[in-house]
């Protein structure tokens, strides 16, 4: 979870991200985001059948809990 460190700006960042953002914010695999949503350790939202959304804050919130 390194990669969170270069990001230069909270502010850059979208307030609501797909799972191939948050997989690159976290250096972790798309695959990982989305279990990490369906356990309810990741907040998350769904978009339609199988579309993820995360919000910014929540994102922050996990890093910082698992930092």
């Amino acid at each position: 979870m390194n990669n969170n460190q270069s990001i230069n700006s909270w502010e850059k960042v979208p307030v609501i991200l797909n799972a191939s953002q948050v997989a690159l914010i976290l250096g972790i695999s798309e695959s990982t985001v989305k279990r990490l949503a369906r356990k309810g350790e990741l907040s998350a939202f769904k978009a339609g059948e199988k579309i993820w959304r995360f919000e910014k804050r929540s994102l922050k919130n996990y890093i910082e809990r698992n930092s």
